[in-house]
């Protein structure tokens, strides 16, 4: 049995198609890590917005911890999240079952509260979302909210543009 070997040609086709799988590559890196990578900004347009901070189920000795005028940080960034505006707060609930009746119930939590902290600072427009020293301030995005007399996890729950 006779085996024949076959020379591997390359031509221009070839390498024409090499030059296109790369470039798809490329562009698909530039898409999905661009923001990343800092390409597509819409010209780091900044506006004062205003928005609110959830922090759940704090012990109610914590109340008072956090007043107007505080400036946020986020505590794993250490970068500036804004000046406190207001506070309020609510007594913490739980959604459950009454095993008994099938209806469903809602239980307070004693000791515990969730407080609504307001913020307002400056923020950077690009990629369509705002941003406040690279922090990206979106509804459910979560921060560890730090003042002088408290440091707890908080999830953004509103943002208005204020100008």
């Amino acid at each position: 049995m006779e085996k024949t070997k076959k020379k591997l040609r390359f031509n221009i086709v070839d390498l024409i198609i090499i030059i296109l799988v790369i470039a798809a590559v490329t562009a698909g890196v530039c898409i999905f890590l661009g923001s990343k990578l800092g390409f597509g900004k819409d010209g780091n347009e900044k506006k004062k917005i205003s928005y609110v901070l959830q922090l759940s189920e704090l012990r109610d000795i914590y109340v008072d911890n956090i007043q107007n005028g505080d400036d946020a940080y986020d505590a794993d960034t250490d970068k500036y999240l804004g000046k406190v505006v207001s506070v309020s707060s609510e007594a913490t609930t739980r959604i459950g079952t009454d095993k008994s009746t099938g209806n469903m119930v809602v239980s307070e939590i004693e000791g515990r509260v969730d407080l609504f902290v307001t913020l307002e600072n400056e923020a950077e427009y690009y990629d369509g979302q705002y941003f406040i020293d690279g922090i990206p301030v979106v509804v459910g995005g979560v921060v560890t909210f730090a003042c002088p007399e408290l440091l707890a996890p908080a999830n953004f729950i509103s943002v208005e543009i204020l100008d």
